[in-house]
């Protein structure tokens, strides 16, 4: 007989089972010029995902930040333009339910707009 807290909150809670990816393996990223993302979410199956999904991307200047929210349908692909060099992390999360999320690390070509960097 399972736990009370297993019941309330399971093992796979907060996994990492979103699977995010560069559209295009050969394409080198760079400042200014387009990045495009798929995402798969075939291991979140059989539970599967519930919406708010909370997208943001971490650049080396804070004044960069990207925070989205999709609130009506989740994204089979993402696109940014990097306004700066350097490296960006991507990540894509449920707000809620399982909490089960998926980061990619892109290391763009280009001049950093950070004074400390």
């Amino acid at each position: 007989m399972p736990s009370l807290l297993d019941e309330l909150c399971p093992d796979y809670v907060g996994e990492r089972r979103l699977v995010l990816a560069v559209a295009s393996a050969d394409a080198i990223s760079r400042a200014f010029g387009a990045i495009d993302l798929t995402v798969d979410y075939s291991q979140t199956m059989p539970e599967g995902l519930v919406l708010p999904l909370e997208l943001t991307i971490v650049s080396p200047s804070r004044s960069n930040f990207v925070r989205r929210l999709f609130r009506r349908t989740r994204p089979s692909s993402i696109s940014f333009i990097p306004k700066e060099g350097g490296r960006h992390i991507v990540r894509l999360a449920e707000v809620g339910h399982n909490r089960w999320w998926g980061a990619l690390a892109i290391d763009v070509v280009g001049e950093t707009t950070d004074p400390h960097g």
